[in-house]
């Protein structure tokens, strides 16, 4: 009933296997397991992977390897487990990033949830842990450093394209049909193919929230602080996603604003000043009483960027004492 689909590209083979363990160990058991390997064919340890995975395989026949020719990138990797689960019947699929780990009752809870809804839930969401990349627990997703996000169900395009709180891939289930029926996840997109996903399933569906927090969420090595590279491509899937839903943002001028004030950021602390200080503009045209709002956002930004740009040191201490200043929730 259920596919189970880990993506991976580059992670050794112990990283992996944590993540298929977690499949494993789900109390709901009719499920089958694809791991897509997206890494290139010349990468050193995608033959340790594969014999992980297989050596697994060899013992539960639903759990199964599949390898990309090369390097194809993660969205190309979760159609291909899309079209497995399409073309084998599969009523549900769930993905799995190889550094995350679902906690025992993830699929059992969220296909509850499916089952006491109409066709029309196309996804079911929950909470997440988040942890740092030693498996330290440091919190919830979204309720870290004080601030509490609310958790939408039902048609949620309005609250979903203010902020992605359904998050990382790792965490809902999808109905099949309804993921296929929107064209599965975009491929041309840099960044926040998930957020750009979650979105035009909501344009049309319904959506549910299990209010339970049912898996981990690890955080890089450098506890996911933004490199400048990454954020020039958040910038680029922020402007996408603004291109692609053009309309509803051309009469809802806070959604809008919303998406200036984030690309104040992205562009400032990636290097792009003028692009940042263009954001800083047009946010203040589309909502001049939130001056304050988006004034603070451009000067934390520009200190950022210059901090770790000519006092990385410095820029180290700081945020070492902003992570003991702020704890988790």
């Amino acid at each position: 009933m259920i596919l189970a689909a880990i993506t991976t590209h580059k992670r050794p083979p112990e990283m992996v296997e944590r993540a298929l363990k977690s499949v494993i160990a789900q109390t709901y058991t009719d499920w089958n397991l694809v791991v897509v390997d997206d890494s290139p064919a010349d990468w050193e340890l995608r033959g340790d992977v594969r014999k992980m995975v297989e050596g697994y395989a060899e013992k539960d026949s639903r759990i199964r390897y599949v390898a990309h020719e090369r390097n194809y990138g993660a969205q190309r990797a979760r159609n291909t487990a899309l079209g497995i689960a399409v073309n084998e019947g599969f009523e549900f699929i769930a993905y799995l990033d190889d550094d995350d780990e679902w906690l025992p009752e993830k699929l059992e809870r969220q296909l509850e949830v499916f089952m006491g809804r109409g066709k029309d839930t196309a996804l079911v969401y929950s909470r997440s842990y988040v942890a740092e990349h030693d498996g330290k627990i440091i919190g919830c997703e979204f309720e870290r450093g004080g601030e509490k996000r609310t958790f939408a169900e039902g048609k949620i395009y309005e609250q979903l394209i203010l902020f992605d709180f359904v998050g990382t891939c790792s965490n809902p289930m999808m109905r099949t049909e309804c993921l296929k029926a929107v064209g599965g996840f975009d491929e041309n997109m840099p960044a926040r193919q998930d957020w750009d996903t979650w979105l035009r399933l909501s344009q049309k569906y319904e959506i549910a929230y299990t209010g339970e927090t049912l898996l981990t969420h690890y955080l890089a090595d450098d506890n996911s602080e933004h490199v400048g590279g990454s954020y020039t491509t958040q910038a680029e899937g922020f402007s996408i996603i603004m291109s692609k839903n053009a309309d509803y943002l051309s009469t809802h001028k806070y959604a809008k604003w919303n998406f200036m004030n984030n690309l104040i950021m992205f562009y400032t602390e990636s290097g792009q000043y003028s692009k940042g200080f263009s954001s800083y503009s047009k946010a203040l045209a589309l909502q001049p009483l939130r001056i304050v709002t988006s004034t603070k956002r451009l000067m934390v930004s520009l200190t950022k960027a210059i901090l770790k740009r000519n006092c990385p040191f410095l820029f180290q201490i700081l945020k070492g004492i902003k992570n003991m200043i702020v704890k988790p929730e």
